[in-house]
């Protein structure tokens, strides 16, 4: 989250902080703009910085690739069951 400046803050603080804040929301809007409507509701809290929103996604997708591969590994071999 961007951080707020103290009064006493100087001209290049607050640049590098404006310059901050604005690279926060391009990246934030690039990753909302590749998610479906449905997910884009969910993620689109003005409160949730771009690293929010990115690591939210990456939680959830790792975690389905996580259940898929359990899946995919608990399933038997039909060769093996057939004998041959």
């Amino acid at each position: 989250m961007p951080v707020e400046l103290p009064e006493e803050a100087t001209d290049e603080e607050r640049a590098a902080s404006s310059k901050e804040r604005e690279h926060d929301i391009l990246c934030k809007n690039y990753i909302l703009n590749g998610l479906e409507d449905d997910f884009y509701d969910c993620y689109a809290d003005n409160k949730n910085t771009a690293m929010m929103i990115w690591d939210a996604l990456q939680m959830k997708y790792d975690t389905d690739k996580v259940i898929a591969k359990k899946y995919i590994y608990c399933q038997p071999l039909p060769m093996l069951l057939d004998g041959g």
